[in-house]
């Protein structure tokens, strides 16, 4: 086959089939969260539980800004589920993270909503690592959006 024929099929291919209507609704929130830690600092283990109050900023386009106090300002990715309508999972670094200090959070957790409802929850893992401070920890989070407006949103944003 030509170049030009495969082309031609590939573009029909796509066309035809049928695509993804996969999505998660808007994420924008202020959210409950339960956070439970198992911690390692300056050589001692120990456990951390707590609840906070987190905002969350969906641009819509595939971004999440997530705001939470006391913690980090996180900037990360969504990737719906392709399966199951409301469903996805959102993955990030705090801002700002940099090799230099190696101090910083990863999050990594999967979302629930429920499509046409302010309805939204999310769970998964949380890891922070603090070299000055010899932190280490490696928590389960989990959130249920309490109201889907923010008031004010602060976020650091990339460099230019």
């Amino acid at each position: 086959m030509t170049q030009v024929k495969i082309t031609a099929l590939v573009l029909l291919a796509f066309l035809v089939l049928p695509r993804s209507a996969a999505s998660v609704e808007d994420l924008t929130g202020v959210y409950d969260v339960g956070i439970s830690c198992k911690a390692i600092q300056a050589g001692v283990r120990g456990k951390l539980k707590e609840s906070s109050e987190i905002d969350v900023f969906d641009d819509g386009l595939g971004t999440v800004l997530i705001n939470w106090p006391g913690f980090f300002e996180f900037r990360t990715f969504l990737v719906p589920e392709n399966a199951k309508p409301g469903r996805g999972s959102l993955a990030g670094v705090n801002c700002p993270l940099t090799i230099d200090t190696l101090d910083g959070a990863t999050l990594a957790v999967d979302v629930k909503t429920k499509p046409g409802s302010d309805a939204a929850s999310f769970k998964g893992t949380l890891i922070v690592q603090r070299s000055d401070q010899a932190q280490v920890f490696n928590c389960k989070v989990k959130g249920k959006r309490v109201s889907s407006q923010i008031s004010k949103f602060s976020f650091c944003l990339p460099a230019q």
